[in-house]
């Protein structure tokens, strides 16, 4: 069995079949390359074989670390969380992934905690970014379940987006104008009651494309700052 890959590599492997003619072996493709395949055979007596068809394939650069086998992050139930709570002092998540089967879908989920409850600037902001990725993919946040009720900006996800943040903000209203900074908060005041805003947040990562390249994403995810 040979691989031959557009990097100008040459991998081949020797196996001999069973009583059967069943066989198998396992070959690595280079990240970032895309890869043929092709063999020929040989009997006992050193009749060889016409070479096969060929078959190729390619592997995905950057990698998607969290794309295996198991069903993680492939729904809402089964989200990836690989990172601790985010406070709001700008702490940040930066997530690379690539969807290259029509059926796979990436789920996330984070969960955020807020500093100021009673009175002071409440710098909470939870803000979700497509860094790279725009023209292939698109997500939906869904704040506190999975449930259409809890999807943010809507009632289904249609298109999707690629920014989104939720933090409070004074504007003002009939018994005040807004305040200097409009993130000031003082609970039994007339400004904004310090209102907690921490939750847990499910984002849906799909692919808006057509599946036919490695196109990746990158997942830009952060609190405060």
């Amino acid at each position: 069995v040979y691989m031959e890959c557009d990097d100008g590599s040459l991998d081949s492997s020797v196996v001999t079949a069973d009583s059967t003619g069943l066989w198998s072996t396992t070959m690595t493709v280079p990240a970032g390359t895309a890869c043929d395949f092709y063999a020929y055979a040989e009997d006992a007596v050193g009749n060889v074989s016409p070479v096969s068809n060929t078959v190729s394939t390619q592997a995905c650069d950057p990698v998607d670390d969290y794309e295996d086998s198991t069903s993680l992050g492939d729904s809402c139930a089964d989200a990836i969380e690989d990172w601790t709570a985010l406070p709001d002092d700008g702490t940040t998540v930066t997530i690379t992934g690539n969807i290259i089967d029509a059926s796979d879908e990436d789920w996330y989920l984070f969960d955020t905690l807020q500093s100021v409850t009673t009175a002071g600037y409440n710098v909470y902001n939870f803000q979700v970014s497509l860094t790279a990725g725009a023209a292939d993919y698109s997500f939906a946040v869904y704040r506190g379940s999975c449930s259409t009720s809890a999807l943010e900006c809507g009632t289904s996800e249609g298109s999707g987006w690629t920014d989104y943040s939720y933090y409070a903000e004074d504007v003002g209203d009939g018994d005040h104008t807004p305040p200097g900074s409009g993130n000031y908060c003082a609970d039994g005041s007339w400004y904004n009651d310090c209102d907690d805003l921490s939750s847990v947040y499910y984002v849906h990562v799909w692919r808006t494309s057509a599946i036919d390249s490695c196109a990746y994403y990158q997942l830009q995810v952060s609190n405060g700052g």
